[in-house]
């Protein structure tokens, strides 16, 4: 009986505990990456109601692409709302156009004000290196232009290039940069 009451006790400390976390990866996706935005992408009342719900267990979110289901645009929109912090992902693919869009979105986020402290930082690419869609040495160039970009526009968050610890030992170029 004495251990019965022990492990109740215990479940009911345990289903009452507040759990936190400091950030939770967030894709606004719906089913498969490869289906077409229109059916397959979160509205921003979704993203918003998603938000609402984080917010209750971290204090920041973290996403991969910002031309991807518009994330950075919505993204930052409801975590505004929501009083939560992103780290801002730019794709990189094996075909530097991927980039460039990334690129294209980051400027018109920056030029519409999006970008402030909300942002507390950014990373290029997400196992690029890894997958070989790039070098490290692309990978250190794509990362050095969004250093530049956020220079030029008088933003300071740290900036750094995503992939596998396996992948940054072997690339000791990419520590250095």
């Amino acid at each position: 009986m004495k251990t019965a009451a022990i492990l109740v006790a215990t479940s009911l400390a345990v289903a009452n505990a507040t759990i936190s976390v400091p950030g939770i990866n967030y894709n606004p996706r719906i089913g498969p990456n490869w289906g077409p935005d229109a059916t397959n992408c979160k509205s921003s009342a979704q993203i918003d109601k998603d938000f609402a719900i984080l917010a209750k267990v971290t204090k920041g979110v973290r996403i991969y692409s910002l031309t991807d289901c518009n994330a950075g645009e919505l993204v930052i929109t409801a975590a505004k709302k929501a009083g939560l912090t992103v780290w801002l992902g730019l794709w990189v693919g094996p075909l530097p156009s991927i980039f460039d869009a990334e690129k294209v979105k980051l400027t018109e986020l920056i030029e519409s004000g999006l970008v402030d402290s909300t942002v507390v930082g950014i990373h290029v690419g997400s196992a690029a290196v890894f997958r070989k869609d790039v070098t490290p040495e692309i990978a250190i160039a794509n990362m050095k232009e969004v250093k530049d970009e956020l220079a030029t526009a008088k933003i300071n968050v740290p900036v750094t290039i995503a992939d596998y610890a396996d992948t940054w030992a072997a690339n000791p170029s990419m520590v250095e940069a």
